[in-house]
């Protein structure tokens, strides 16, 4: 329980690969079967050593997984046989004080560290269970669904609690669960999530520009543009002139002129135009401003 014991505040990510964050129907159908190995032609029954284990209770599935006439139900609400029941209450208080502690909360995932899950999928895996007499009997399915996992691992129970089955910082590899860990898509992800750095590389901000023109121009008049720069040395700077559709129609290049730059466009038609100022070769910085044409047109006098 190192988020009990201050591991949180130390730590910047969390990778968990396969982990059984709501636990297994595997160590269920272990607990009440029995386990038993075989190596060549001894025959070990290790059952009795893993009834007497809290870590082994505690991968117990912490969903309604038990089917029943009326549904799933968790399995505190149900007598285990061979399962100790005392050892089954203790992993269930585990894993209510996990969820109690800060670091355990939705807020620590958003704010204390982050999460990484990795979860295995595509592969059968025992994700529901019913007793049939003193035995456990596992199906693959949920509600009708075969939601899949890593064969050990049920995919719903490898999602921190914290976070939903749908969240997008859930990754996925199809492997079995003593495969994850050597599956090139997970190396892929491990090494994305351990050489990331929290850098943001910006480009150099442009100059600060002021623009002036005549805002109306007669029909003939030609246009010109004054721009004060915010440097401290003098910038190449580039005006363009742009038609009511937003197209480049001309450009000038500015000329120093004591302690602005100018220059001076051929006069436009009427109509509306915008004025573009920005340093030559990127538009970083760069300011518009609109410039209207018109032509005046006086009535002729009437003699008496």
């Amino acid at each position: 329980m190192w988020s009990r014991r201050g591991g949180a505040a130390h730590t910047r990510k969390l990778i968990t690969i396969g982990t059984p964050h709501r636990g297994a129907v595997a160590a269920l159908q272990q607990l009440v079967n029995g386990v038993e190995k075989s190596v060549g032609p001894l025959r070990l029954d290790l059952s009795r050593l893993a009834r007497s284990l809290p870590s082994v209770h505690q991968l117990l599935p912490q969903y309604a997984c038990l089917e029943t006439g009326t549904g799933l139900t968790p399995i505190s609400a149900v007598a285990l046989p061979n399962v100790n029941s005392a050892l089954v209450a203790d992993a269930v208080a585990f894993h209510a004080a996990l969820d109690a502690t800060p670091e355990g909360g939705a807020a620590a995932v958003a704010f204390a560290y982050d999460l990484h899950p990795i979860v295995g999928t595509r592969q059968p895996t025992p994700t529901t269970a019913r007793l049939v007499g003193e035995r456990i009997e596992t199906s693959d399915a949920i509600e009708g669904v075969r939601e899949g996992g890593d064969g050990t691992v049920p995919r719903l129970a490898a999602a921190p609690k914290a976070l939903s089955p749908d969240d997008p910082r859930l990754r996925y590899a199809p492997d079995q669960h003593l495969g994850l860990h050597s599956h090139q898509a997970v190396l892929d992800e491990l090494e994305g999530v351990l050489t990331a750095r929290p850098v943001i590389h910006r480009g150099l901000a442009g100059p600060e520009i002021g623009v002036r023109t005549e805002p109306l121009l007669l029909l003939g008049e030609p246009l010109v543009v004054w721009a004060d720069v915010a440097a401290s040395k003098p910038l190449g700077l580039m005006a363009e002139l742009l038609d009511e559709g937003g197209r480049v129609v001309e450009r000038r290049k500015l000329r120093v002129e004591g302690t602005g730059q100018s220059c001076v466009f051929q006069p436009p038609r009427a109509g509306a135009w915008q004025v573009r100022v920005g340093a030559a070769g990127g538009s970083a910085g760069a300011m518009t401003t609109p410039v209207s044409t018109f032509s005046l047109v006086c009535p002729l006098e009437e003699g008496p």
